[in-house]
């Protein structure tokens, strides 16, 4: 039973459970920023006032946070051939500080580039985590051999769900919808599935490409909660289509996390099994525990 699961089951103390399971990560992790408006720093290094973020489990500390429920946190698997299938990749105009991006054809206007075929991703093409509760999706980015080049900030990641059949186009956009940082896309990709940022309470997360060395290496690794997706595809997720966006490089309290030369990959796992940190099982526990006291109220 999931921590969800296991408070559906329980009748009193309701409105503190929606409560609490709104901010069950920030309660579970020291320093972690779970919401909107928020500026998170996975970098080794302070910036712009902002303390490196920690995520610490069973003594043990990680670079990561949770926004909107998603785990955000430093990556350190091999992202190359044959462990990971690309989706897309961006790469800044030399004249813009900003990229932004997602799977689709090569036809269209954008920042990104294409690899293998520009085939589509598909709803069975997902890898779960350890848990069988978070979708992975990891990045490497390309900015540069040094801190001094390296920093870049994500300032939004999205997911949408395109059920085969549900109108458009079944593959990419033919007319592709204008990017323009994404805020405009709206449902023309899909079915909203998940987002980082809203417009209005964006938030951002600094990156370092440095503390990860070199092309290849997974600088961060994403886990969308599992149910998110699921709820939006049909009974046969191998004819559902998916599209993933990012924007980075808008982070204006400290311009070194602007884009420069480099490009960022984006990927999916193939075969290759991640385990979040924390684990849905922590989570589980703590929930255990408010229950329990809940009870004790009555």
């Amino acid at each position: 039973m999931t921590s969800t699961e296991l408070f559906k089951s329980i009748s009193p103390c309701r409105h503190q459970q929606r409560k609490f399971l709104a901010s069950l990560p920030a309660l579970l992790c020291f320093g972690l920023a779970d919401g909107a408006g928020t500026v998170t720093n996975l970098t080794n290094t302070t910036y712009d006032d902002v303390a490196p973020n920690k995520i610490v489990q069973s003594g043990t500390s990680y670079r990561g946070v949770f926004i909107n429920s998603a785990l955000f946190v430093e990556g350190s698997v091999g992202s190359g051939s044959g462990q990971f299938r690309d989706v897309f990749r961006l790469q800044g105009p030399p004249e813009s500080p900003t990229q932004a991006g997602y799977n689709r054809d090569s036809g269209g206007t954008g920042d990104e580039s294409f690899l293998g075929g520009n085939t589509p991703l598909r709803g069975n093409e997902l890898q779960l985590d350890s848990t069988g509760e978070y979708y992975v999706f990891v990045m490497d980015m390309n900015e540069g051999g040094n801190v001094s080049n390296g920093l870049l900030s994500l300032d939004q990641f999205r997911v949408w769900i395109k059920p085969a059949g549900a109108g458009g186009a079944d593959l990419f956009p033919s007319a592709n919808p204008a990017n323009n940082g994404g805020s405009d896309l709206g449902t023309a990709l899909g079915i909203p599935a998940y987002s980082m940022s809203q417009i209005g309470s964006e938030n951002f997360i600094m990156l370092d490409s440095s503390i990860q060395a070199g092309s290849g290496n997974s600088d961060i690794n994403i886990f969308i909660p599992r149910i998110l997706l699921d709820a939006q595809m049909s009974a046969s997720p191998a004819t559902d289509y998916v599209y993933v966006q990012a924007e980075m490089g808008g982070y204006v309290g400290d311009t070194s996390f602007s884009t420069n030369s480099g490009h960022e990959s984006f990927s999916a796992p193939v075969g290759i099994i991640f385990t979040p940190v924390p684990e849905p099982s922590s989570l589980l526990m703590i929930a255990s525990a408010l229950v329990l006291a809940c009870r004790r109220r009555r």
